[in-house]
């Protein structure tokens, strides 16, 4: 992905981390494939007790590339899925940031759960800005901060950077992302980023 400013062009953050090798991708992959087989011969074959009908379904070449093809696509179905979820929930955190209502179903509450939990125990952050355009002319990258807040604590406020992740694990490329952001904005507005949070 690139951004256009200025009439410059600049790879987004996370263009440029997708060079990092992620093997534990790979691994997830193949293990989600496996298990979708496991299970898809578990429902196939949960009621058939007939030997020759399991042989005459196994051998049969159609449903045999039926079922590795679904198998190699599955990962991707799981994956356009959460990234549905994860798009939903960036909206729905960006609402609330805005103090708007925001409707929850069954897939979202938990996440706006969490995000509203997180929330109550930052009392002294601001939201300031969201989907705030970030770019560093000296570093040569761009991107879209989740939200950028103060927090005030006495006397003393200071900027923090704010991502928002809905995946159910935390990666280094995380620290990286907010960090770039960071980096871009003391860049940008002069103003020291005090902290960031991946939320």
């Amino acid at each position: 992905r690139l951004y256009n400013v200025g009439g410059k062009k600049y790879p987004s953050v996370t263009t440029v981390l997708n060079v990092i090798g992620k093997p534990g991708i790979a691994i997830w992959q193949r293990n989600l494939s496996l298990k979708w087989i496991k299970e898809s011969l578990q429902d196939t074959f949960r009621d058939t007790t007939c030997v020759s009908a399991l042989a005459d379904t196994i051998y049969n070449k159609e449903w045999m590339d039926n079922m590795i093809s679904s198998a190699k696509n599955h990962p991707q179905t799981i994956t356009t899925k959460s990234a549905t979820l994860g798009t939903r929930a960036h909206e729905a955190f960006e609402d609330l940031c805005l103090g708007k209502e925001v409707e929850a179903d069954e897939e979202l509450l938990p996440l706006l759960q969490a995000f509203t939990t997180w929330k109550a125990q930052e009392p002294n952050l601001q939201i300031l800005e969201v989907e705030k355009l970030v770019h560093s002319d000296k570093y040569g990258y761009a991107g879209t901060v989740d939200a950028i807040g103060v927090r005030t604590v006495g006397d003393k406020a200071g900027i923090v950077i704010l991502d928002w992740k809905t995946s159910n694990a935390l990666y280094p490329e995380y620290a990286w992302q907010a960090s770039a952001y960071a980096k871009a904005w003391e860049e940008l507005t002069g103003q020291p980023v005090v902290d960031a949070l991946i939320v």
